[in-house]
C-alpha cells in the first residue's frame, strides 16, 4: 500500500467544528465588549423654565371722557375696514358720538361719525363706550393717520392719540 493517504476520522472533524465555533463566539463576545461606547453627555443643568406671571393691567378709575385706544380690522376679501375706538366715561349718558378723520399728511381722506355703544363698569366708576364704524373703503399702500374724537351730551370731549395706519 503504497499510496496510502492519512485522512482524519470522522469523530476527530467534529472537535475542529466545536472548536471553531467557540473561537468565533468568543470572537464576537469579545467585539461587543470592546466595541467603543458612545460618550454620556457632559450633565450640564438645564435652564429653568421662568415662572409664568399673570400680568395685572391697573385700570385707573374714570375721572371724565376718555378714550383710550383705538383699532382697525379688515374686511376679508373687500379693499375696507371698520375702525373702532375703546374708553370710558364717569356718566352713563346715551347721546356720545366718535368722529373718526383719517388723513393723508395734510388731506383729509375720509370722516366718519359712529354711536357710542355704553357699557357698565362699576369697578372702574362709570362706564365703557365702544364705536364702531359701517365698513369704509380706504386707499392702500399710503401712509394714512387715524385721529378721533369723542364728545358727549354734556359737552365733554376727548381725543384718542393719533395712531398710523399700514394698510
Amino acid at each position: 500500500m503504497e499510496n496510502e493517504h492519512n485522512l482524519p476520522e470522522k469523530g476527530d472533524t467534529s472537535t475542529v467544528y466545536v472548536i471553531g465555533a467557540i473561537v468565533v463566539v468568543a470572537v464576537i463576545i469579545a467585539a461587543i465588549l470592546l466595541w467603543p461606547k458612545p460618550k454620556a453627555p457632559v450633565a450640564t443643568p438645564e435652564p429653568q423654565a421662568p415662572v409664568a406671571q399673570t400680568a395685572v393691567e391697573n385700570k385707573p378709575n374714570f375721572t371724565k371722557l376718555s378714550c383710550e385706544k383705538q383699532w382697525y380690522n379688515p374686511v376679508i376679501g373687500r379693499p375696507q375696514f371698520y375702525l373702532s375706538a375703546e374708553g370710558g366715561d364717569i356718566n352713563s349718558v346715551n347721546a356720545t358720538e366718535c368722529i373718526f378723520t383719517v388723513t393723508n399728511g395734510e388731506n383729509v381722506v375720509l370722516t366718519e361719525r359712529a354711536n357710542a355703544i355704553f357699557t357698565p363698569a362699576p369697578e372702574r366708576g362709570g362706564s365703557r363706550f365702544t364705536c364702531t364704524t359701517k365698513a369704509v373703503e380706504l386707499p392702500k399702500k399710503t401712509g394714512l393717520t387715524l385721529s378721533i374724537v369723542v364728545k358727549n351730551d354734556q359737552n365733554q370731549q376727548a381725543t384718542c392719540p393719533a395712531g398710523a395706519l399700514n394698510l
